[in-house]
């Protein structure tokens, strides 16, 4: 008897685990896969690239747009790695996530959700899914983290996203928002902008024009911690960096010198 409520014990623990959520290594490539189990059940996915070093290791966060998935930020990748192995610097950690309803993060225990037809209280659930996300790579001791210098990139929602990632999670050091809108889904960045301390960067296209004039009054809130990068042209979100190598410079100085 005592040996079956151990064994009943043990199980229920495993689910616990796993309910919470893992990294899963992929074979022998550069990234690990992250999964979170949200509260309504919905499997979360995210992929994990960098390797401990001797000291702590910074941690970039990248949220893509509506539409697209974490590979959205493949570029971003390789930048990093060009950068780091040309001025010798430790390489950080990237988590590239698919936001609920995308990609890979749609499907859960009874549970099914689409980007296409999701409502706003279900977008809305995004900024605390990546905030769960977070302390799940934080709570693995073994890489190493330092939870000084953690910097969050989001590309339009992704990027409304990000500033409120830090209503769930305070210890973000720095926040890029790629073409933040005035409220997105329901996601309207303001409030979060206005409470958190750190600095921001926010890129814009000029004939993006809603994300434009959104992020100029986003940017007059505090001029003195939120910097605004206006590009001449209609890119938006993770095309911008994407599609200008000074774009994507400038962002990863402005990261790398806040630390």
């Amino acid at each position: 008897m005592k040996s079956r409520i151990t064994r009943l014990l043990a199980a229920v623990l495993l689910i616990a685990v796993l309910s919470a959520g893992s990294l899963t290594a992929q074979g022998t490539g550069p990234e690990r896969e992250v999964t979170l189990t949200a509260p309504d059940g919905l499997v979360l996915h995210g992929w994990l690239s960098g390797r401990p070093s001797e000291g702590p290791v910074p941690l970039i966060v990248a949220l893509p747009m509506r539409g697209r998935t974490h590979t959205s930020y493949d570029q971003l990748t390789v930048e990093l790695v060009g950068r780091c192995r040309r001025d010798s610097l430790a390489l950080p950690y990237l988590l590239k996530l698919d936001l609920r309803g995308h990609g890979k993060s749609v499907a859960g225990d009874s549970i099914l959700v689409d980007y296409r037809d999701m409502s706003n209280d279900e977008y809305c659930k995004i900024p605390g899914d990546v905030a769960e996300m977070i302390r799940l790579v934080l709570a693995d001791e073994t890489l190493k983290i330092d939870t000084s210098r953690i910097a969050v990139v989001g590309a339009s929602i992704g990027a409304n996203s990000a500033v409120m990632v830090t209503e769930h999670f305070a210890p973000i050091h720095r926040v890029v928002m790629l073409s933040p809108g005035a409220d997105y889904r329901g996601l309207a960045p303001s409030p979060a902008l206005e409470k958190y301390a750190g600095k921001v960067l926010i890129y814009a296209g000029q004939q993006d024009q809603y994300s434009y004039q959104s992020s100029t009054a986003l940017a007059a809130m505090d001029p003195e911690r939120i910097s605004l990068k206006v590009f001449g042209n209609g890119d938006h979100g993770t095309t911008i960096i994407n599609n200008d190598k000074d774009a994507m410079t400038y962002m990863l100085d402005w990261i790398f010198g806040g630390w």
